[in-house]
């Protein structure tokens, strides 16, 4: 098991990784969820990789995965797995980094790569789930 706070440390090595579509390589390309495996497998806390969903993801795709291998958390913690949704409907995970900040596999087309920024209100509501990933500790 690690932390939440080892996970993010370890995500922060991803930040600027160019956005790829099932990508799963740190500095070579990496989507939302290659962003929540790659740090947890390069940890040790996991030995899983997820491919072969759709393009774009369906929303009971990413669900069904979710639920299946994380925690319904019932507030935020370091570490936590968000999803952020469209009319309900997941679409795309982003890891908490704590004290307000996220990290995302960002697709926005200024962008594309991994970026860490604010927590604001406008990704605040796009938040439909807050999961603990899985060899996360809980606190």
């Amino acid at each position: 098991m690690i932390t939440g706070e080892q996970l993010i440390n370890q995500a922060r090595l991803w930040i600027d990784t160019p956005f790829h579509y099932q990508g799963r390589k740190r500095g070579v390309g990496v989507d939302c969820v290659g962003l929540a495996i790659g740090p947890l497998t390069e940890l040790g806390a996991i030995d899983w990789d997820y491919k072969n969903y759709s393009n774009p993801p369906n929303p009971d795709e990413l669900l069904h995965l979710v639920e299946k291998h994380c925690t319904p958390l019932a507030d935020f913690e370091v570490g936590a797995l968000l999803l952020f949704g469209y009319k309900g409907l997941p679409y795309h995970s982003v890891l908490f980094a704590g004290a307000g900040r996220a990290i995302q596999a960002s697709q926005a087309s200024a962008v594309m790569k991994v970026v860490e920024h604010d927590l604001d209100q406008r990704h605040r509501r796009k938040i439909v789930g807050v999961y603990r990933l899985p060899g996360v500790s809980h606190g």
